[in-house]
């Protein structure tokens, strides 16, 4: 069995802790309107996270990214590993998204 290339992948995520609502729902919109053909976008109630797997993209977006939001680079397994984790109903919202807060803390640091 061939094992998949790492992606390097960009998650530029605003958070309910640190993103009021009106500003995650404006840049929801700002990147409905500006997205990049195959980049994802996540909308929840608390949080909106847009993955890019090219860093151009991702650098052009990320301005758009609001006061308290964060960009985070994903290296090291492939991107549907990364959404999977994100959009699992098993494992219920609070749990998910804690565990979600680590693991993207845990690529950031490296």
């Amino acid at each position: 069995m061939t094992r998949a290339a790492a992606v390097p992948v960009v998650a530029l995520v605003a958070h309910a802790r640190n993103v009021p609502a009106l500003e995650r729902e404006q840049f929801a919109i700002a990147l409905d309107s500006d997205m990049a053909a195959g980049a994802l976008v996540l909308k929840t109630c608390h949080r909106v996270e847009a993955y890019l797997g090219d860093a151009n993209e991702a650098a052009r977006l990320a301005p758009k990214l609001p006061a308290g939001g964060r960009a985070l680079t994903v290296v090291g397994r492939p991107p549907v590993g990364v959404v999977t984790a994100v959009r699992d109903p098993a494992e219920g919202a609070g749990h998910g998204e804690r565990d979600e807060e680590q693991k993207q803390q845990k690529y950031h640091d490296g």
